[in-house]
């Protein structure tokens, strides 16, 4: 983040607070800047870019404008963080640890899924 965007961050997370803790009039001060500061994504936007963004694909001008909103956002915060922790459980799940686990299946279970998937 640039030395100008650093103090502007800081200045617009004091002055509106936490997320959690905002009034109404508060939420739409933060959701009229989001809009509003030149250069700066929407939530809507930065959900757009989350991948490219994860996956590194994104220019240098755009990673800074994407690093910038996630400093602003608490929501896009959370959600990205959910997102990678998404990709990594995703991981884990698909990950096979041993290729003989899947032959090992019991000769009962296998015809007795073929035959139900042939049945239909």
């Amino acid at each position: 983040m640039s030395r100008l965007r650093q103090p502007t961050a800081r200045i617009l997370s004091r002055m509106m607070g936490r997320h959690e803790d905002a009034s109404p009039a508060g939420l739409r001060l933060r959701a009229w800047l989001m809009r509003h500061l030149p250069g700066q994504l929407s939530c809507v936007e930065f959900e757009r870019f989350v991948h490219d963004y994860h996956e590194g694909s994104l220019s240098p001008r755009e990673r800074r404008v994407f690093d910038f909103h996630m400093e602003l956002c608490p929501i896009c915060r959370v959600y990205f963080a959910s997102y990678l922790r998404t990709i990594e459980l995703g991981r884990r799940i698909c990950a096979v640890d041993d290729e003989d686990s899947v032959v090992d299946l019991p000769e009962d279970l296998v015809t007795a899924i073929l035959a139900a998937r042939n049945a239909r």
